[in-house]
Formats: structure tokens, sequence, C-alpha cells
């Protein structure tokens, strides 16, 4: 499995899993598998970005709400449009 990123608020790492295209969450302290998600699951941060704003725009989400995506759903993403172009 390739590693992926680090979780910066979770003791989690994510890998991917090529032959099965997916991506593996494992907690650091345990080494034990927490989650797995596809590449073609992946939620696309552009389109939590819009109705992050949308929401926050309704008054649905608080205006010191963040706008976008975390990092990881970015990394995520960013890496399984490069692991697709790549097949």
């Amino acid at each position: 499995m390739e590693l992926v990123c680090h979780e910066q608020r979770r003791n989690w790492t994510w890998y991917y899993n090529a032959e099965l295209k997916e991506y593996v969450r494992l907690d650091n302290a345990t080494g034990r598998m927490k989650g797995t998600i596809t590449g073609v699951n992946l939620p696309n941060p552009d389109e939590i970005d819009a109705a992050r704003k949308t929401a926050k725009a309704r008054g649905q989400l608080p205006l010191a709400a963040r706008d976008c995506a975390d990092k990881v759903t970015k990394q995520l993403w960013e890496h399984w449009e490069n692991a697709k172009s790549n097949q």
C-alpha cells in the first residue's frame, strides 16, 4: 500500500491500495484499520466548498465555520485524480 497522507487533527494515516482502488485509514496508535473508501466514492472538495458557502449564506452554518473541505479530503482527491490518470 502507498502512503498518501497523515491527518493532523487525528492520529490516523491514509494509504492507497491500487489493486482494490481504495483508501485505507489506519490508527497510528494501534495499527488497526479504522476505515476504507473507494476512490470513486471520495467526495469532491470543490463540491464541498460550494455546499459550505451556500449553507453559510443561508444561515445553515455559522459564519465562522470553514468555507472549504478539509486538507485530508483535498489530498485524497488529488491523489485519486492522479491515480486515475495513471491507470
